[in-house]
């Protein structure tokens, strides 16, 4: 849009912002002095955000040096990546600073994106992935010389000024740049305004994202402009030339009908106009209409006064947009120069458009130009569609800028072949520039055009697989899935085995059970038929990378091996290095395998392998957490994460943030762990071990119903076994926890289904993390098998000691496991190693849990005393930390030391029977009584999780299947 003029902030009078004005014009007086600020404005459509930035920047007196001005488009026009920015940056396409960045190695290419008229060397290059990341940190090198350029120095320092109107139609890679100055702007003097509707988008849209991680930035402010008050209103209506009097009458009705929306007041002040200034009020002069369904009525009235030729241009106008060149308009219309401007000039006078500059017009409300394309018979709006393709393509040729809006033309006009082949074009030029949004949008309506446009059926396959692969880079992985299997089934049919394969490797990109990944390995080496054995050695090692290590997994490394010599193949060694890595890791060599993936990692970005790097960084970078080292392991997990980042892989990313959260949750640092939370989530919002997380916290503080609304489901598991033994397993140690124990039996059982002793796709974390969510139910209601799995499995694993993704140490987890197998000594070493790591790495609440571990050993070695001082310890850490959830159950451990009535023939807790404890004689006895668990809790003065630890101790001890036997057991011995 290049630089607004603001010579004329416009007719309609000014009140009812004063305080926001002021506050805008403190933030340009602080970034002329050097304290940049992003300032966010959110508002209903019509609420008046643009005419308050207009006011702002027509006080000449304001230290502005330079005012940038850049609009987003609206969805159906799909513009381009960092459209909004082009606009906007589009006078600095000749300035000494773009000058001095072209003559660098790399920086003109970088910014090749954002100034797609100035000639700059297009990339080359095979990470593709990566090139956005550049593109921001360019940019904002760039912004950043432009700022501190124009900024002068001494008193007379002014700050650039940069408005970017309706953010929410904007890509996610212009708003990425947004956040990337956020974090630079502090000591500039640049003032980035953001305006948007404040609509409530849904978790997943870019705005929402970008909105969540903006608010924790120190140098951005958000606020939000309200309707107008009753006292704004009547202050309009007075300026407008109503008696005070009567505008005091009309204000409240006005006020009630528009909620103060200042555009809708216009409406329908134009509306009554004919109603005389003074003489009786009647709030029925304004209309009887309800609003806002009455506002497209009113702009239907205003434009039935129109001249036939100013209503022509602007119905033209409108299938150019809400914003339209005057000179494109000119093209499209058959009027005289004279009568065109009278046209434009009569819009105008009436408000229904406004100059932005030279010869760039908008409308002054979306509605207003609904109004008038809705107007339109069809055949006259499919006409001026083609009409506007047609000058488009005159104007500006092949240029990669403009095809996005010629798709979106020649879509409207129904000219299939030409909407599709500038819809391809279009989808490129969004992925040259990492804009994957942005191209899904435009690959999908190319397959929608397959069939018109008289395409041959491969080209439907590879736009399958093109559309797959920007939906999982775009975080849709559900639907890239399918759109790839549609790809997949396209290639068969066609027997073109090569282009299977290909679409294959990119599905195994995409977490999924692996039985579907079996599948899809299967099928793809079937379409080969041994045409390609390059392709073969990939998916064999896919296909290893997640298998068991021995049996399928071992077999297919090998073949894969055996293929990759026969042929010469080298690049493909940093993954038959990487399976070697992780089973080092097994071995507990952690050094080795560390320095091992570190290597990997560098070798595969010097080939351009970001992917394969991505997930040497992760597997390397993230050993420090769960072996306990926390301080390190955070910082290299955070690096993880921002290479991550980088590479706009928000699954991964919002992985590992959540694990740094649940260090910080487990270290007691609750801000903290909000705070990383906000960034997974801004991240991936539809992160589920974000959603376990904070059930973690709720469930720690003791508020259980919180804790069962926030349980992530299994659907939200994409099918992955791994992913679902944690969804699982977090949902049974919640609902077990809050008294349910049937159900938590329940998940339980599903957690076992799901859980194997092979490797994940994530690797070593995945595994700890399915073993480590069920560290409070397991050792109470699993059957002996599966504790005596997970306890042998943790034993394998014996170098890690913490779990992020659950806040829990392993070590505390073994112990529990160990007591259940009575492996008394085994228990005690392991929480006597769980406390000393806790103490040293400062984790309280972890330290309490071994203190009550240890009691409970000491109290099936018959040392009550000793047993009670380790109770009372960790009761006093428990209330410190706001940990409810275990300060009751230190309260129903110190409950267990009670004394009890003597029981008939036995005289001490020594001669019961089998070690059974006077505590679970009591629960026998009431359990013959035919008492539920909770009833059982409320006569004891215990919690329901507590009787069922007993019951399930009961049954070991007594060899008892269930509760019958348990009462039977009771009658033989004697003791009931």
């Amino acid at each position: 849009m290049s630089e607004r003029d603001t010579t004329s902030a416009g007719t309609v009078p000014f009140v009812g912002r004063e305080a926001e004005l002021q506050r805008l014009k403190l933030a340009v007086a602080a970034a002329a002095d050097g304290r940049g600020r992003v300032v966010l404005i959110g508002g209903e459509p019509g609420i008046g955000k643009t005419r308050l930035i207009e006011e702002l920047l027509d006080d000449g007196a304001l230290p502005v040096a330079r005012v940038l001005w850049g609009r987003c488009w609206e969805p159906d026009f799909a513009p381009p990546p960092f459209w909004p920015w082009i606009e906007a940056l589009e006078p600095l396409g000749t300035s000494e600073a773009l000058t001095a960045i072209t003559t660098s190695t790399t920086g003109g290419a970088d910014l090749a994106p954002l100034f797609p008229r100035a000639g700059l060397p297009a990339r080359d290059e095979a990470d593709s992935e990566s090139a956005r990341f550049r593109t921001l940190e360019a940019a904002t090198g760039f912004l950043s010389a432009v700022a501190r350029s124009d900024g002068g120095t001494g008193p007379a320092r002014r700050a650039l000024v940069v408005v970017l109107d309706d953010l929410h139609w904007a890509d996610a890679s212009s708003l990425l740049l947004v956040q990337f100055l956020a974090r630079a702007i502090g000591g500039l003097p640049l003032l980035v305004i953001g305006l948007h509707h404040d609509t409530s988008p849904a978790r997943e849209h870019p705005l929402s994202i970008a909105l969540a991680s903006l608010r924790r930035q120190a140098n951005v402010e958000t606020f939000a402009l309200e309707g107008l008050t009753e006292e704004a209103v009547a202050k309009l209506l007075e300026t407008s030339g109503t008696s005070a009097d009567r505008a005091r009458v009309l204000a409240r009705t006005l006020r009630d009908r528009t909620e103060g929306n200042p555009f809708f007041l216009r409406e329908l002040l134009a509306q009554a106009s004919e109603v005389p200034a003074q003489g009786p009020a009647d709030p029925r002069d304004v209309g009887a209409s309800e609003v806002p369904a009455s506002i497209l009525e009113a702009v239907e009235r205003r434009l039935d006064h129109l001249a036939a030729g100013t209503r022509s241009v602007l119905a033209t106008a409108s299938v150019l947009g809400i914003q339209f060149d005057a000179r494109e308009l000119d093209e499209l219309t058959e009027l005289s120069e004279a009568a065109f401007d009278a046209a434009l000039q009569d819009a105008e006078r009436v408000d229904l458009i406004r100059a932005t500059g030279s010869s760039r017009y908008e409308f002054t409300h979306p509605l207003v130009r609904d109004a008038l394309y809705a107007s339109m018979p069809t055949r006259r709006r499919v006409r001026l569609h083609g009409r506007v393709a047609d000058y488009l393509l005159r104007a500006h040729g092949e240029d990669g800028r403009a095809s996005a809006e010629l798709a979106y033309h020649y879509y409207r006009a129904g000219q299939a072949a030409e909407a599709f082949e500038a819809g391809l074009a279009a989808a490129r030029t969004a992925e040259s520039a990492a804009g994957w949004d942005e191209a899904a949008r435009q690959y999908e309506r190319c397959l929608e055009l397959v069939g018109d446009a008289r395409r041959e059926r491969s080209e439907e396959g590879l736009l399958l697989r093109d559309l797959g692969r920007c939906l999982r880079l775009a975080n849709a992985p559900r639907d890239a899935w399918g759109r790839l299997q549609s790809a997949m089934t396209v290639f068969e049919e066609l027997r073109d085995g090569v282009e299977a394969a290909q679409t294959a490797l990119e599905a195994l990109r995409i977490p999924s059970p692996p039985g579907s990944r079996e599948a899809l390995v299967q099928r793809a080496i079937a379409a080969l038929r041994g045409a390609h054995p390059e392709l073969e050695v990939q998916l064999l090692l896919q296909r290893a990378a997640w298998s068991p290590p021995d049996g399928d997994g071992l077999a297919s490394l090998e073949r894969a091996s055996a293929l990759a010599e026969q042929l010469g193949i080298d690049d493909l060694e940093p993954i038959f290095s990487y399976v070697e890595g992780n089973r080092a890791l097994e071995r507990g060599d952690l050094d080795s395998a560390r320095s091992q993936l570190r290597a990997l990692h560098e070798a595969s970005m010097a080939v351009g392998r970001s992917g394969w790097a991505l997930n040497f960084l992760v597997s390397g970078n993230t050993i420090p957490l769960f072996e306990g080292r926390l301080a390190v392991g955070v910082a290299e997990t955070r690096a993880a994460a921002e290479f991550a980042h980088t590479l706009y892989n928000r699954l991964r990313e919002a992985g590992l943030l959540t694990w740094i959260s649940g260090t910080h949750l487990a270290l007691g640092d609750r801000d903290g762990a909000d705070t990383w939370l906000a960034r997974a989530t801004a991240a991936n919002p539809a992160n589920f071990g974000g959603k376990w997380l904070r059930a973690v916290r709720a469930e720690r503080a003791g508020d259980l119903e919180r804790a069962r609304s926030e349980m992530p489901a299994a659907g939200e598991a994409a099918g992955v076994p791994g992913w679902l033994a944690v969804v699982h397993g977090a949902r049974a140690r919640i609902l077990f926890h809050a008294g349910d124990e049937d159900r938590a039996r329940a998940e339980l059982a599903q957690w076992w289904r799901n859980w194997s002793p092979f490797r994940l796709a994530d690797g070593t974390p995945g595994y700890i993390h399915t073993m480590s969510c069920v560290d409070a139910v397991l050792p109470a209601l699993g059957d002996e098998r599966s504790v005596r799995a997970i306890y042998d499995e943790l034993l394998r694993w014996s170098w890690a000691r913490f779990s992020p993704a659950n806040a829990v140490g392993v070590d505390q987890l073994r112990g529990a496991l160990a007591l259940r197998l009575d492996l008394v000594e085994d228990a005690d070493r392991h929480y006597t190693a769980g406390l000393d790591w806790a103490e040293r790495e400062h984790l309280a609440v972890e330290a309490g849990r071994c203190l009550l571990g240890q009691a409970a050993v000491l109290i099936r070695r018959g040392q009550p005393r000793a047993a009670e001082a380790r109770i009372e310890r960790a009761s006093a850490v428990f209330r410190r930390e706001g940990t409810r959830l275990y300060e009751r159950e230190a309260e129903d451990l110190a409950n267990s030391l009670a004394g009890h009535e003597p029981t008939p023939g036995a005289t001490s807790e020594a001669e019961l029977p089998d070690g059974l404890s006077r505590r679970e004689l009591e629960v026998i006895r009431l359990i013959a009584r035919g008492k539920t668990n909770q009833e059982i809790a409320i006569e004891l003065t215990i919690s329901p999780n507590t009787v069922a630890r007993h019951i399930t101790h009961i049954f070991t001890k007594t060899g008892s299947a269930n509760r019958a036997e348990a009462a039977s057991y009771g009658f033989r011995h004697h003791l009931i």
